[in-house]
Parts: C-alpha cells; sequence; structure tokens
C-alpha cells in the first residue's frame, strides 16, 4: 500500500499540533459548567431546533438532511459536473469527504459576527469555497513543472486535491471558535470536542452553541487544524489515491497544517476562492446570527455610529472647507482617517471601544467598509481609498487636495432619500490614490480576509487628517505614520510607503534668516544629550544615537534648518523656541545614512525615540505636533507634522531663531500665531 508520504507527512502534523490541542482543551469548559447565553439576535435554527433541553438547540442531522435545509444540493451538483470527474471517482473519493465534512460540522456557523454567521453558516460557506475553488483551478496547470503528457494523467487527482483543501480549509472552527454542548440519552450538556468525532459518534440527538470570550480566541488556530483533521475525514482509499503523487500530498498537507509557501498552488486557489465566498456573503449574504452570538458586527457599529453622528450634526461637518465631508453626485467623499478616527472617539465616548480597532488600524475600518459593499472600490487599486480635488465655487476658498478619502453612497447612510444632505457648493475631481502603487498586490486576490491564509490585504497610507482651517492640502513629509503612536506594520510596506520628502513649495525658509541654510553659522551640538526624567537607562540607544548624529549633521551644515525641504525646523511655542523634527523622513534619513535598518526604513528609530520621551505629546496624546505654513496676507498654507521638543537649548547652543512662517496649528490661521 502506498501510504508513506501521507503517514509520514500526517504524523509529523500530529506532533506540530500538540501544543494546538493542549490550548483548545484548555479553552473548553467542563461538563458540569453551566454556559451563560446571551440575549436572542435572532433564530437558532429554522426547523431543526428541540425545545426538550434546558437551552435552545439544534438537531443532529445527516449529510442529506444538512444538504436540503441549506439549500446547497445545486451547489454540489455543479461543482461534481464542473470538476471533469467521473462518476465513479466522485462516488467512491470524493462524496466520503463530503459527507464527512457535513456531518461534524452540522449546522455551525463560520464565525460570531462576521461572515457566514447564521445557523448552517460554516457548511454554506464550505460548499461556496469548493465552488469557487473548482472555477479558480482551470486557470492552473497543474501539477506544475511536469511536461503535458504527466499533467494530463495526473489532472484529476490534483483537481481532487484542490477540493479537498477546499472542503477542510475551515473545518477547525468546530474546535476552536465554538462551544458546543451535546444533548441526548448519554449526554446531559456535555462538552463536545470534535477532534474525538461527530456528535452523531458521541451519542448526541441535539446540541447547542455558545462562543467563547474574545480574549480565549485563537484566530489563526483553526488553520493549523485541518491535516490533523484530514485522518478522520478523508477515507483511506482517497489518501491512497493522492499519495500516488508525493507533490500533491506534500502541497495539501503543508497548506492544511498552515505552512504553505507562496508557490503552493493549492493554498494559492483555496485562499482565492475562500476570499470570495467571503465577500460575496459579506455584500450579499442574510445578516442572520445565532441566538447566543453576544457580538455585534464591527460594521453595525460604525454604519450605526455614521448615521447617528450625521444626524445629530456637528461631529461630521460637511461640505465647507476643511470638513469630514463633501456631498457630490449622490455620495459622501469622507477625509478617511478623519472619518475612521471620528467614528471610533464617538464609539468609545458613547458605547465602548471594546471590539474598535485602534488608530493604528485604521486599516482595518477601511476594510469593513469595503467588504460590506458600504462604501465604493477604488477600480484602479482594488482597494477604498480614492484621491480627490476639492473645489467651492468662487468666493469660498482654493481648491486643495486629498490623497485618502472614502466615498459613501448616500442611500447606505440615509434611510429616507427626503433626508439627504444638500450637495457642496462645488465640485470633486478624482485624483490617482496614494497607495495605487500597490495595486498589484490585488490583482489576482481582489478581496483580503482575516480567514484567509498567507494573503494579506495591502495597508493604506495613512496621513494625519486634523480640521483644518482652510484651503489646505496635508504635507506629504508626513503622510504614512505621522498620527501614530506604535504604527503597524503588516505587511512591511505600510510603513513609509509614499513620498515622505517635502515639496518644494511646502516649507519655507524662515523670513528672519537673510542667508541660505548653507552660509548660518553651525548650531554646536550640546555635549551630552539629556535624559528623561526616569532614569538613563530608561532612554534606549538607537534614541540616544540618533539625536546625536542630528545635531552633528545640524552642526556640520549637512542637514538645513528653517529652510526649504528642511527636516529640522526651530519653531515658536508661546514665547519660548522649540524643535521641530520633521517625521518620519528624519527618521528613515537617518538610517540609511548609517546602514542601521532592520525592517522598514525608519520605524525602528522613531519607536525608539518615542520611547525616550523627549518630545511634547499633542492633544489626545498624540506623538505629532502639527504646524502650518502661512502664505502672504496671513493665510493659511500647508500642514507640517513632527515630533516638538522643547528647550532646544538642551540640544543646541546656541539655538537658531525660529522660522516665524511655521505657527502652531489651530482652529483658524488667523489666530494661529497668537494661541502657539
Amino acid at each position: 500500500m502506498v501510504m508513506s508520504p501521507a503517514t509520514e507527512l500526517v504524523g509529523a502534523s500530529a506532533v506540530a499540533l500538540a501544543g494546538v490541542i493542549w490550548w483548545f482543551l484548555r479553552q473548553r469548559p467542563s461538563a458540569a459548567e453551566k454556559v451563560e447565553t446571551g440575549p436572542e439576535t435572532g433564530p437558532l435554527s429554522n426547523s431543526a431546533t428541540s425545545s426538550r433541553w434546558p437551552e435552545p438547540t439544534l438537531r443532529v442531522v445527516d449529510f442529506q438532511e444538512l444538504v436540503q435545509s441549506t439549500d446547497t444540493a445545486g451547489a454540489l451538483a455543479r461543482v461534481e459536473e464542473a470538476s471533469g470527474l467521473n462518476a465513479a471517482t466522485w462516488q467512491e473519493l470524493v462524496q466520503p469527504v463530503l459527507r464527512n465534512v457535513a456531518e461534524l460540522v452540522q449546522s455551525l456557523p463560520a464565525s460570531e459576527a462576521h461572515h457566514h454567521a447564521q445557523p448552517g453558516g460554516l457548511w454554506v460557506h464550505t460548499c461556496e469555497t469548493l465552488g469557487y475553488a473548482v472555477k479558480f483551478r482551470s486557470a492552473f496547470v497543474l501539477p506544475p513543472g511536469r511536461d503535458a503528457d504527466d499533467v494530463a494523467r495526473a489532472r484529476h487527482r490534483w483537481t481532487a486535491g484542490v477540493m479537498i483543501g477546499a472542503l477542510l480549509h475551515d473545518v477547525g472552527k468546530a474546535v476552536t471558535d465554538v462551544r458546543v454542548r451535546l444533548y441526548g440519552p448519554a449526554c446531559q450538556g456535555m462538552s463536545w470536542y470534535a477532534l474525538a468525532g461527530t456528535m452523531r459518534e458521541a451519542g448526541a440527538t441535539d446540541y447547542a452553541v455558545s462562543f467563547p470570550p474574545e480574549s480565549e480566541r485563537d484566530y489563526r488556530a483553526h488553520q493549523r487544524l485541518g491535516a490533523l483533521l484530514l485522518q478522520k475525514l478523508v477515507p483511506s482509499a482517497t489518501l491512497v489515491w493522492l499519495s500516488d503523487d508525493k507533490a500533491l500530498l506534500d502541497q495539501l498537507l503543508q497548506y492544511l497544517l498552515g505552512e504553505a509557501h507562496s508557490d503552493n498552488p493549492i493554498a494559492t486557489i483555496v485562499a482565492r476562492a475562500e476570499a470570495e465566498s467571503v465577500r460575496t456573503n459579506l455584500r450579499e449574504g442574510p445578516r442572520t446570527r445565532f441566538a447566543t452570538a453576544r457580538a455585534v458586527p464591527l460594521i453595525e457599529r460604525l454604519m450605526s455610529a455614521m448615521r447617528r453622528m450625521l444626524a445629530e450634526g456637528g461631529s461630521l461637518p460637511l461640505n465647507r472647507p476643511g470638513a469630514a465631508g463633501y456631498v457630490f453626485e449622490g455620495e459622501i467623499w469622507f477625509a478617511a482617517v478623519r472619518l475612521a478616527n471620528s467614528v471610533r472617539n464617538y464609539l468609545a465616548a458613547n458605547e465602548s471601544a471594546a471590539g474598535i480597532p485602534g488608530d493604528d488600524k485604521n486599516d482595518r475600518l477601511f476594510d469593513a467598509w469595503q467588504d460590506y459593499g458600504a462604501c465604493l472600490t477604488n477600480p484602479d487599486s482594488g482597494r477604498a481609498l480614492f484621491g480627490g480635488r476639492i473645489e467651492f465655487d468662487d468666493g469660498i476658498g482654493s481648491g486643495y487636495d486629498l490623497s485618502a478619502m472614502l466615498r459613501f453612497p448616500l442611500a447606505k447612510l440615509y434611510a429616507d432619500s427626503t433626508q439627504y444632505p444638500a450637495a457642496m457648493p462645488g465640485r470633486i475631481t478624482p485624483l490617482v490614490p496614494v497607495d495605487t502603487p500597490h495595486a498589484s498586490a490585488t490583482a489576482t486576490s481582489p478581496v483580503s480576509h482575516p480567514d484567509v491564509p498567507g494573503q494579506a490585504r495591502a495597508k493604506p497610507t495613512k496621513e494625519p487628517d486634523p480640521e483644518p482651517s482652510g484651503p489646505m492640502r496635508i504635507s506629504d513629509a508626513s503622510a504614512s505614520v505621522a498620527d501614530d503612536e506604535q504604527p503597524h506594520i503588516d505587511p512591511p510596506e505600510r510603513f513609509l510607503d509614499a513620498a515622505d520628502v517635502a515639496t518644494p513649495d511646502q516649507l519655507v525658509t524662515s523670513r528672519s534668516a537673510t542667508t541660505t541654510p548653507q552660509t548660518i553659522a553651525p548650531v554646536a551640538p550640546s555635549l551630552r544629550v539629556p535624559t528623561t526624567k526616569s532614569s538613563a537607562t530608561a532612554v534606549p540607544e538607537r534614541a540616544t544615537d540618533f539625536m546625536r548624529w542630528v545635531q552633528t549633521k545640524v552642526a556640520d551644515g549637512s542637514i538645513p534648518y528653517n529652510a526649504t525641504g528642511a527636516m529640522v525646523h526651530f519653531v515658536r511655542r508661546g514665547e519660548a523656541t522649540a524643535l521641530l523634527l520633521v517625521s518620519p523622513v528624519i527618521f528613515r534619513s537617518y538610517e540609511e545614512d548609517l546602514g542601521t535598518s532592520d525592517g522598514p526604513p525608519g520605524l525602528a528609530t522613531q519607536r525608539a525615540f518615542t520611547a525616550a520621551g523627549w518630545h511634547l505629546r499633542a492633544k489626545g496624546g498624540k506623538n505629532i505636533t502639527s504646524y502650518q505654513v502661512m502664505r502672504s496676507g496671513g493665510k493659511g498654507g500647508n500642514l507640517l507634522n513632527g515630533f516638538l521638543l522643547l528647550e532646544p537649548e538642551r540640544f543646541f547652543a546656541p539655538v537658531p531663531p525660529p522660522n516665524d512662517r511655521l505657527v502652531a496649528w489651530n482652529t483658524t490661521p488667523a489666530d494661529a500665531k497668537e494661541a502657539s
């Protein structure tokens, strides 16, 4: 019997999964433990419920009953036809896997409050993923790297391998994502362990479903259980057939172990198929959830907050220079980061911040709005962000650009068209978004989802989005992580992926300077870098080295200050002078100059400098302070963002005059100079 590849790899998988099983067993309630259920949010089941037990339950059903109740018979018939397998192969080698998976997952959901959260959702999602996988498989030459004759001989076997990967891709959720209690003659509320067998095998006739607390969940654990459950769900005859092609079984098991490489075709096909199932369900699927589901879907909280904020007025001002949003041609164009921050703050103040991604993860909010179809998708990038030029009619203000905007159809925000706000007195011209260079990352996988292994949505560039006082444009010098406490880096290109050097018109030379920076007398570096209020050992060495580098470079003139495009400015802070270090460009310049980058350029140094505690935190605890360039006539111009350090004499002696064309950013340009 040709079982050696399967036996070897499955045995290795059991060892690798021992830690996962141990973790899972620690999360499960004991048989005698009473599990509280939350308030009802929807029916537990349409027709397969039982009232004989002390809590709402579902009946344990067989394969045919589940297919009938979920209306998936047609989908499975289409899969059989599209697969190209003959009837004997389908019935003997594939149909048993379908039956085993169905009778294991029963009517469990695929999630508590995200996609396919309804009773039977996990099985429906599995069938949809299977259908898309067979469809996408036709575009691949499998097995890869073989001659034509070998490809023809192995074609059906590889198709079956892809199908089994799709069938088992989420089966581990029955182990990790739900708590199931069994009822029947031999079990009165005992906990069910899917690794031990099906509910029917445990003697159950009915079962109740609840969900573990957020703190006890490992959302990646289920991806590592597919290989272990393969031994229970895939008959030996099917494994023998697959194992005749060692490369196929290797690729399949690597995927089911969560260890697939980027060149694994099974992982690629199934990930894309799952993403398509998720995308379709989020936009078009039912919103039914289990009665015991406690979590409120993130999208519901976001949209409810937006609707209330718009109805209340003031929280999301519209249609004026510097507003949060602009009504144009049946849509509201929102400044993306400002919208995310405003909605997050509103929820924290009026409900709870629990479950809301932090301000270093605004991309998660953008994803939610896009995935559910609440906002439009940019066809040029496959992502949610658009760029737009805002122009008002004569007499209101000159035009300005916003590089990260979200577009919401008015019908998504207002139930009644009579409540639609008036259109802006002007127009919006779409621009190429700042994230366009990453469009290729989504070319083959237009939708990503946290459940898809090995696939991550390219993260949008973040820009600070303060409420401007008049026509302005956010400086490219601060378009990446200027507003973040601890930038979230997943994937790496999220950090500093936009141009982050000031353009010539974004900074101006100080009016007090009568010569170029090269002829100004050098600023002498301080003899030592000051420590924080705590202890010298608390200051990261990288921060100290960085500040010495700044001192030396400013002193020898290689880093200009108070000049067009400069990374260093001396600015007014009340009656005193402060030091503004433009972020993130100065941190990246340091690492590029010294060749010390050990990750995304500038990130490690910025974090070390933040930890040193030398800078002044802005409103809301942000690390970044904004200054505005003043144009002729006292008009406000661009914003410049950076770390603000008080008492610059600690670092330089003598301290040069401040750049009086930069003023602390405030509500109105006219008041900015006085307020500073």
